[in-house]
């Protein structure tokens, strides 16, 4: 079977519509050089497989929220970047290193500079890593309650499921995790460059 090749415009717009075709074609053209850069920094396949994803993941959020309409590079060049970014952060290095040396990145990748206003794309993936991190630190009730919550759960709902007395205590308890939760990212030593 003949392989589809598509413009960058139309791998954006796939992505964004979440076209399963665009998506194996992804897959099938970038997962191997994102696995090469992992592995050459000693990473396994199984954080390639995470890195390839988050990155597909932050470039679709971009896209659904209208910050990305189109670039300048290859998409290959700007989703390699954005991988780069990625492995970074899980090498624990990304708040001290990208946010000296993004301009290098930038030039060295020639990714669309719209990408990089004010730097608010990396410490809105920096916030974004951290608050996943923790979340999953959280006990099993914590978690769930503000996992359902942000997918718009009403508390009604939560209390019933977790057979709460009422409401008021699935709120209660909704701030005590939340407080919970912003502890331990400001004890994370990577918090300080974006709090």
């Amino acid at each position: 079977m003949k392989r589809e090749n598509y413009s960058t415009a139309e791998i954006l717009d796939g992505i964004k519509n979440g076209d399963n075709k665009v998506l194996h074609f992804i897959y099938d053209e970038y997962f191997k050089s994102i696995f090469k850069m992992v592995q050459l920094k000693g990473g396994s396949g199984e954080l390639a497989q995470d890195i390839f994803q988050e990155a597909l993941v932050l470039v679709y959020k971009k896209l659904r929220a209208g910050e990305l309409s189109s670039i300048e590079s290859s998409f290959f060049t700007y989703f390699y970047s954005v991988a780069r970014i990625t492995m970074y952060y899980h090498f624990q290095n990304l708040p001290k290193y990208i946010l000296h040396h993004s301009n290098t990145i930038l030039e060295s990748d020639a990714i669309d500079n719209s990408m990089w206003e004010d730097k608010k794309y990396v410490l809105d993936g920096i916030k974004e890593a951290l608050f996943h991190k923790y979340l999953r630190q959280l006990s099993r009730n914590c978690f769930n309650i503000i996992k359902w919550l942000l997918a718009g759960v009403k508390a009604k709902d939560v209390m019933i499921k977790l057979g709460f007395a009422s409401e008021l205590v699935v709120r209660k308890k909704k701030l005590e995790c939340l407080d919970e939760l912003v502890k331990l990212i400001k004890k994370d030593p990577n918090s300080k460059h974006v709090l």
